[in-house]
C-alpha cells in the first residue's frame, strides 16, 4: 500500500457506479459492492482504529449483500431492488451504508475545511473529522460502552492528515491528493443521499436533513 497510488491504481470508484436517474437512482449492484471493496484499502490507510470500528463490519456486509444477490438472481440488479426483495440484505444494507456514510462524512468534512491545511500534521485535523461523523452516523446506534471504545480508538490510533494522505498517494502533495480525492468522494457521497431515505427513513440523521431541506 505504502508504494502504490489508492487513487491511481482503484479498479472500480464510486465516481464510475452507474445511476439510472429515468428508473429512480437506480444504483448498480455490483458496481456498487466493487467499489465499495476498493474502499476498504482506503478505510486501511487510516490505521486499525478505523477498521476496528468500520472496516470489519464493512467487509461482513458486502458479503452478506453478494449472498443476497445469490439468492435474488432476478432481483439482484439494483441495490434498491434487492433491498426490496430480501429481509436479510435489508439489515446488511443499512449497517454497510452507515458505514460508507461514516467515512464520506469524515472525508467531506476534511477535503472542505481548507482552513486546518496548516495543521497537516496534527492528528487533530483527523480525529475532528471522523470523531463528529461518529456522532452523527453511528453512535446513535451504540451502546454507551461501544461509543467510549470507538472514541478512544480514535484519538489513539489516527494518522496525521498528511500521513494518511500520503499513505494513499505518495506521489502527489497533500492538496493535489485531496483534490484527486473529490470526484471518488462526491460519487460516494451521492450515492448515500441516494439510499439513506431507502434503507434508514426513519433514522434521525435523515430526519435532520429532511427538515432542513424543507426550511429552504
Amino acid at each position: 500500500m505504502a508504494q502504490s497510488d489508492f487513487l491511481d491504481n482503484v479498479k472500480k470508484s464510486f465516481a464510475d457506479v452507474p445511476i439510472d436517474a429515468a428508473n429512480d437512482n437506480a444504483i448498480d449492484t455490483i458496481a456498487f459492492l466493487q467499489a465499495s471493496e476498493e474502499m476498504l484499502k482506503l478505510v486501511s490507510a487510516f490505521g486499525m482504529g478505523v477498521d476496528k470500528v468500520v472496516g470489519r463490519d464493512i467487509k461482513g456486509n458486502i458479503d452478506a449483500v453478494r449472498d443476497g444477490c445469490k439468492r435474488n438472481p432476478l432481483h439482484a440488479a439494483t441495490l434498491q431492488e434487492l433491498y426490496a426483495a430480501d429481509a436479510v440484505v435489508r439489515e446488511k444494507l443499512m449497517w454497510l451504508m452507515r458505514g460508507l456514510r461514516f467515512v464520506y462524512y469524515a472525508l467531506k468534512h476534511d477535503i472542505a475545511d481548507q482552513s486546518q491545511k496548516s495543521l497537516a500534521e496534527d492528528k487533530q485535523q483527523l480525529l475532528a473529522a471522523f470523531t463528529e461523523s461518529y456522532n452523527k452516523v453511528l453512535a446513535p446506534h451504540h451502546s454507551t460502552l461501544v461509543r467510549y471504545t470507538a472514541s478512544t480508538t480514535l484519538k489513539l490510533t489516527l494518522p496525521t492528515a498528511k500521513s494518511f494522505y500520503n499513505t494513499i498517494s505518495p506521489s502527489k502533495s497533500l492538496d493535489e491528493t485531496r483534490e484527486s480525492l473529490k470526484p471518488w468522494v462526491e460519487g460516494l457521497g451521492r450515492i448515500v443521499e441516494i439510499m439513506l431515505p431507502v434503507a434508514e427513513p426513519s433514522s434521525p440523521e435523515y430526519k435532520a436533513k429532511a427538515k432542513a431541506m424543507a426550511g429552504k
